[in-house]
């Protein structure tokens, strides 16, 4: 019959779909004899297509479409039937034939596609036949499947020209194309599972090699599709290109050679393909929303978002406004908890590809982000956002993209931000801060001013190796007696805390000399930025001179200051008899305790083996307290000399009221003469007032 219909000259497609039908209606016919109707009839289709495919393919596209479905019906129910065990014998003689004829009708389809002008309706169903009859044409991969797929993607190559030279767009994705890219999707993953998901091979371990190699020629053909895509992307397409993405890394080993064929065959054309869609709203406002429903579902997104920071960084195309708000979301997700913080190679994996790509995209808008992030109260975001850029500083510096100008300008920067803190704030952002002054210091080889209390945060930032004796004749100079004025007092604590940072600079002789000064700092409670500071630096002296000290301290020890309740720990942890039984009558807050002897605990040893990854301990944002750091008064609050009247006025009113309410009967006589000289000061001040 379809010979006859090849030879007339009047539209036929009735007449196939009829013959379509009977067929369809004749194998869903219960027979003893199907397979041997199968084997015919396939056999009779491949002569016809042999002898009549120059007569087919002129006629017009409509007759073609309509006996290629017609021939595909036949393939497929070949194909389906021998796959069932009680067929499978005796249609397999029939299987070069059956193979054959599938090769010829794709062959016809491919030609007639080629000279086709417009776009047809009928292109889905061939599309969406051809996706459905790769199911059941062998169950392992074969060159039928690949062909298949090759015929799928020429057709959607040469139809996605012609709609995207189509004046008329359609508000969604033209079916055919969405097939085509959900097969090879499809594909991809399923031939993925044997290499990143921990299931039994189906194929041997030395055939990986080849499996790889065919998951590539897959890579390159949705490569090829998703170029000209440029029409509104379907969600079922946007997922599986998530799904994609998110295979970068084998679950198990599989050999020493596969690492490597992954990142030659796989990687690079997963983030080629991921490179082409990442700036598109659907694709981003898709990956957006499945990062916000990734806390109920808790579907895991990682390598998702480390692939898709990947493609953005390869990509030369400057970095739109809309790009740099997703890519802040990804790293607020990826920090959305304490999991990836505390796994060292996700947390590596992570400040290396945004380093990478803020050296490598050169976007203003992101720098400005990790920079703001510095001072963010969530201490690990702070900390991850100075990594980043640290990284990115040592990226610039190993390719050389540093000139002296720049540096100039940085270390100034750096200088200024130093700057803008309390002389001896313990904000943790200021840790940061003086990060980069020590590493923009460094790379410009500069030299250290000399040592003054304008200098003290540059010089505290970058400590000095060779400064030791020029700071220790500095701390000679200060007066042995208690300072009265409030430049000598922060200036002599500024110079211990220097003088903690240095070696081999023998302060023991200022220690004995200064003790009595000390000791009246320590009686009044209020010198606690001077203690912190001496109590450091007393730390790093001899014992001789700490057991002089340590007699001498009083027997009962506040809670706020901490390197003083750290020395006094560390005497009674030592092994010098002396120390320990001086130490012993001191008294450590109970708060202070607990912390030190986590710090310090002895013959406590460590085990490796706790995985907080896989342990099961809950790291969410919920478990851990993120409250905003608040420095004390003490630590924070500088005088100034500077200060205006009214300032001084306000403050020593509020002084006087928190005064009179304390408990006066712990002061002594020397205490009141204090506040008769106050009261004198101030009738005096008054008297020349009104004067």
């Amino acid at each position: 019959m379809l010979r006859a219909y090849m030879d007339e000259d009047i539209c036929c497609f009735n007449a196939i779909k009829q013959m379509c039908e009977w067929f369809q209606t004749m194998m869903s016919t219960e027979s003893s004899d199907i397979c041997n109707n199968i084997k015919t009839i396939v056999t009779d289709a491949q002569q016809f297509v042999t002898d009549y495919k120059d007569h087919l393919l002129r006629r017009d596209e409509r007759m073609v479409h309509g006996t290629v479905y017609m021939l595909f019906e036949m393939v497929k129910v070949f194909f389906e039937e021998s796959g069932k065990n009680e067929n499978r014998s005796t249609l397999k003689t029939s299987a070069a034939v059956a193979v054959n004829l599938l090769f010829q009708v794709l062959s016809v389809l491919k030609e007639i596609t080629a000279v086709s002008t417009k776009l047809h309706v009928r292109v889905s169903t061939l599309i969406q036949q051809m996706s459905d009859m790769s199911a059941f044409v062998c169950e392992n991969v074969t060159d039928t499947f690949i062909g298949i797929s090759e015929t799928m993607t020429f057709i959607c190559l040469h139809y996605l020209k012609l709609y995207n030279e189509s004046p008329i767009k359609e508000e969604q994705m033209p079916q055919w194309l969405k097939e085509t890219i959900l097969h090879i999707c499809d594909t991809i993953l399923n031939l993925l599972e044997p290499v990143f998901k921990k299931v039994a091979l189906s194929i041997p371990i030395e055939k990986l090699e080849e499996l790889v190699v065919l998951i590539h020629k897959y890579l390159l053909m949705l490569h090829e599709i998703i170029s000209g895509v440029v029409t509104p992307i379907d969600e079922e397409v946007l997922q599986a290109l998530i799904e994609l993405l998110g295979e970068t890394k084998p679950c198990h080993n599989l050999g020493k050679d596969i690492p490597l064929l992954l990142s030659t065959y796989i990687t690079p054309y997963v983030i080629n393909v991921i490179g082409i869609v990442y700036s598109y709203d659907d694709f981003q406002k898709y990956l957006i929303s499945c990062l916000k429903d990734s806390i109920q579902s808790k579907v895991e997104y990682f390598y998702v978002c480390i692939g898709f920071i990947t493609a953005v960084s390869k990509d030369a195309a400057e970095i739109n406004e809309s790009t740099c708000k997703t890519i802040e979301r990804i790293f607020e997700y990826l920090f959305k908890d304490a999991s990836n913080f505390v796994n060292c190679e996700k947390y590596d994996l992570i400040i290396e590809s945004y380093a990478t790509l803020l050296f490598l995209g050169e976007s203003y808008f992101l720098f400005c982000y990790f920079f703001m992030g510095l001072f963010e109260e969530d201490i690990i975001l702070a900390q991850a956002c100075a990594d980043v850029l640290m990284l990115c500083f040592r990226l610039k510096e190993v390719n050389q993209s540093w000139n002296q100008s720049e540096i100039e300008k940085a270390l100034s920067f750096w200088n200024k931000c130093n700057n803008t803190y309390s002389m001896f704030s313990q904000q943790p952002s200021q840790w940061h801060v003086q990060r980069f002054l020590k590493y923009f210091h460094r790379i410009g080889k500069k030299e250290l001013p000399d040592f003054n209390m304008e200098n003290f945060r540059y010089i505290s930032a970058v400590p000095p190796s060779q400064m030791g004796n020029k700071l220790l004749q500095c701390l000679e100079n200060c007066s042995s007696d208690p300072p009265t004025q409030p430049e000598v007092y922060y200036e002599m604590a500024g110079i211990l805390d220097l003088l903690a940072q240095q070696n081999n600079v023998d302060c023991s002789k200022w220690f004995l000399r200064s003790f009595e000064m000390a000791k009246e700092l320590l009686s009044n409670g209020k010198s606690m930025v001077f203690f912190e500071s001496y109590f450091k630096l007393l730390a790093k002296e001899n014992k001789a001179t700490q057991l002089v000290i340590l007699r001498g301290l009083p027997p009962l020890i506040g809670d706020a200051c901490w390197n003083q309740q750290k020395f006094i720990f560390t005497c009674k942890a030592s092994d010098d008899p002396q120390l320990k039984a001086f130490s012993a009558r001191l008294s450590i807050g109970n708060n202070i305790q607990s912390i030190l002897d986590a710090m310090f605990r002895q013959n406590t040893s460590v085990d490796t083996s706790v995985d907080l990854w896989s342990s099961g301990q809950d790291l969410s944002i919920e478990s851990i307290a993120r409250q905003k750091h608040e420095c004390s008064v003490s630590s924070l609050k500088r005088k100034r000399s500077d200060d205006s009247a009214k300032e001084i006025l306000k403050v020593m009113y509020e002084k006087s009221t928190q005064f009179r309410q304390s408990n006066l009967s712990s002061l002594e006589a020397a205490d009141w003469d204090r506040v008769k000289d106050i009261v004198v000061c101030l009738t005096s001040i008054c008297n020349e007032k009104n004067n």
